[in-house]
């Protein structure tokens, strides 16, 4: 009869030899599959400007430095929410102050289960208040959004944009073991007359940041001489100039109502473009020439069953200094 001892001993090197195997095999899989080094988010549009949910991998181009690259992984973007969100309560809105109240509720009703916000409502920049912090209750964001009022003062809308991005930063490194999308939707005419920082500084600022700009502009009011004290010439030129970079170099959206009507609609496709997104992993093929600031572009491939699509993507971002050195070594 045989010892019980031995068998037993026989049974656990057995049982080694066996997880030993399989760490070898997960390791080799590990090993041999390339890991992305470079992500982007991607907003995919149809001829309509509505976000679309359907591209496949093999339709993306991405290039960097305008080289064109393997795109290694592509996946839809499900991550939860963190988003600040940013409501002008400025006197020139006074006239559209009901329907901006009722696009912030309806955007506040889009969120998911998991997502959060914060509430933030600006004016001057000592007008700029944070109404309610990062939280995932519905019902306690539109009461916040329910007891919003007009108040007076130059705007100061770069500074507001400053400060959210900030605390949305804050929130990022705050929640690093749940990967949170992060980003800022401004409901706002797009006037800026007094902030602390300039345009410069801010964009230089939102360059280095993950945070995502979505804008409802409501710009169809500012002509010289309908709102108060109006002194700027050309002021919705302006306003759009700045509302269009905002979402431009951080690969978000902006959308303009053409009349407070059309503004549910507008508040809802922002909505739904901030949730139907693509992210794309690849790693950056050697380029010598390539700097730290990285210029991307992401294009769709036309096929003749689909209708025309526009992808957008920030057009830069800054990379990792081992992935720079990398890339820039001979």
């Amino acid at each position: 009869m045989k010892n019980p001892l031995n068998r037993i001993r026989s049974m656990r090197a057995m049982l080694l030899s066996v997880l030993a195997a399989c760490a070898f095999s997960v390791l080799a899989q590990t090993v041999g599959q390339p890991q992305p080094s470079a992500k982007l988010n991607v907003i995919v549009l149809d001829k309509s400007e509505n976000a679309v949910g359907d591209v496949t991998k093999e339709e993306f181009r991405v290039f960097e430095d305008e080289v064109e690259q393997a795109i290694l992984a592509l996946s839809k973007d499900e991550r939860p929410l963190s988003y600040g969100l940013l409501m002008d309560n400025s006197g020139s809105l006074r006239s559209q102050f009901e329907e901006i109240l009722e696009a912030g509720r309806r955007i506040v009703n889009a969120n998911r289960l998991e997502d959060e916000a914060f509430l933030m409502s600006f004016a001057s920049s000592d007008k700029i208040k944070l109404l309610r912090d990062f939280t995932s209750n519905q019902a306690a964001l539109n009461r916040s959004i329910d007891d919003l009022f007009i108040e007076s003062g130059q705007t100061a809308l770069i500074d507001a944009v400053h400060l959210g991005t900030r605390l949305l930063n804050k929130r990022g490194t705050e929640n690093m073991s749940q990967p949170r999308r992060l980003a800022l939707i401004l409901i706002t005419d797009g006037e800026d007359r007094d902030s602390y920082y300039k345009r410069e500084q801010l964009f230089e600022f939102l360059r280095g940041t993950d945070v995502q700009i979505f804008v409802v502009g409501l710009v169809t009011e500012l002509e010289e001489g309908i709102a108060p004290f109006r002194k700027v010439k050309n002021p919705q030129r302006r306003a759009r100039d700045l509302l269009d970079q905002l979402a431009e170099e951080t690969g978000g959206r902006t959308l303009y109502a053409k009349s407070r009507r059309d503004l549910q609609g507008v508040a809802d496709e922002i909505a739904r473009s901030l949730r139907t997104q693509y992210v794309i992993g690849y790693t950056p093929a050697p380029n010598p020439k390539s700097k730290p600031l990285r210029k991307v572009k992401v294009t769709i491939v036309r096929d003749k069953e689909k209708e025309k699509r526009t992808a957008i993507t920030r057009p830069a971002y800054v990379a990792p200094v081992s992935v720079t050195a990398t890339s820039g070594s001979k």
